[in-house]
């Protein structure tokens, strides 16, 4: 009963979250679950591979990250969560790391 009523909450909370839409001279904002990020922090520091000071040396965050902001994009639509995605697989392959930047510079007239 416990898990039904807090997925249910969480539900809620998901839908209720991708509901607002943005006027469109504004760009949407990425979703950064700290919840998430503290799990992938975690995993740095276990395995010595960087963390959250040093994301560059950080591979299993950029992969965490870049998985995380593509599965928003699938669920929301939201164009930005696939350039952020873009960026973080760039930590791990070596790539660019500028995907988002471009892409609010391209449609909003900010780098940010």
């Amino acid at each position: 009963m416990k898990l039904t009523v807090l997925l249910c909450c969480l539900a809620t909370v998901l839908y209720t979250v991708s509901a607002f839409p943005t006027d469109g001279s504004q760009p949407p904002a990425l979703n950064n679950n700290k919840g998430f990020r503290a799990i992938s922090d975690g995993l740095d520091s276990a395995l010595g591979w960087g963390g959250y000071d040093n994301p560059r040396q950080s591979r299993v965050r950029g992969a965490l990250h870049a998985a995380y902001h593509e599965i928003q994009y699938r669920r929301t639509g939201n164009q930005r969560e696939h350039e952020r995605a873009k960026d973080q697989w760039g930590v791990v392959t070596g790539g660019r790391r500028d995907n988002l930047e471009r892409y609010d510079r391209e449609h909003y007239g900010s780098g940010k």
